[in-house]
């Protein structure tokens, strides 16, 4: 499983990342059946000037791309928003090509 990390107009600090490493560790159990991932972590401004977190993940299995895109205002909440849904639709995936 290759995972690969893009910072738009934010850098991550190094808790930051010792964070994203344990919530992607959730994601080894389907490491025989994820190709590569791709992480974007961007942020956005909404409209009262606030700043938000995007986070938006590419995860490539065989015939297919899941693409889960989460809006939070802080970084640890958006993290978790899109492991949770990532989990999910690899869970029903995987239901569904191996009953």
């Amino acid at each position: 499983m290759d995972v690969n990390i893009h910072q738009v107009h934010v850098t991550l600090t190094n808790s930051q990342k010792e964070l994203l490493a344990r919530k992607l560790e959730k994601l080894r159990k389907f490491r025989d059946y994820i190709q590569a991932v791709d992480l974007y972590v961007k942020a956005t401004h909404t409209r009262r000037d606030d700043f938000s977190r995007e986070l938006e993940m590419k995860v490539l299995v065989p015939g297919k791309t899941i693409v889960v895109r989460e809006r939070a205002r802080s970084f640890e909440d958006g993290i978790d928003k899109v492991i949770q849904t990532t989990l999910r639709q690899l869970r029903r995936l995987k239901e569904r090509r191996l009953p």
